[in-house]
């Protein structure tokens, strides 16, 4: 069920509850971890199933290369995940990725690369740690 975009509150320099975060609820087919940037399972069998099961992006092949956004925690297979699909996250990112970068699926599963064209995310800073704030795209 899709979240609410309606803002509920406004808390300077706290960037959860007031940052127009929207969330999806999906199912995983792998283990996730924070940060993953996540697609669409689109090597399951049923149609309806491609678009309920995550797993971490990869963009070497095209079973795992629709990224949808970022997961929220770390979650086992067959879990239920929460998954930002627009707005503010903490994203894994690529070596050298720097605030300003397009960011889409890599060939390292879970983390996001720079792109040249317009891809799910926009990288709000640096790397730094192996994670940068990015901002999701909306792709629904």
């Amino acid at each position: 069920m899709a979240t609410s975009t309606l803002i509920q509150s406004l808390n300077s320099g706290d960037a959860f509850p007031s940052n127009r975060r929207q969330t999806e609820t999906f199912l995983t087919s792998a283990t996730v971890a924070v940060g993953d940037l996540v697609c669409l399972d689109l090597a399951q069998t049923s149609n309806a199933d491609k678009m309920l099961f995550v797993k971490p992006a990869n963009s070497g092949a095209a079973a795992t290369g629709l990224a949808v956004g970022v997961a929220l925690k770390v979650y086992d297979n067959g879990d239920k995940v929460d998954v930002v699909i627009s707005g503010f996250a903490v994203c894994k990112v690529a070596a050298l990725t720097a605030a300003g970068a397009n960011l889409d699926a890599s060939a390292a599963a879970g983390v996001a690369g720079t792109v040249t064209h317009e891809g799910i995310a926009y990288a709000i800073t640096a790397i730094s740690g192996g994670t940068s704030n990015v901002f999701v795209k909306s792709r629904f």
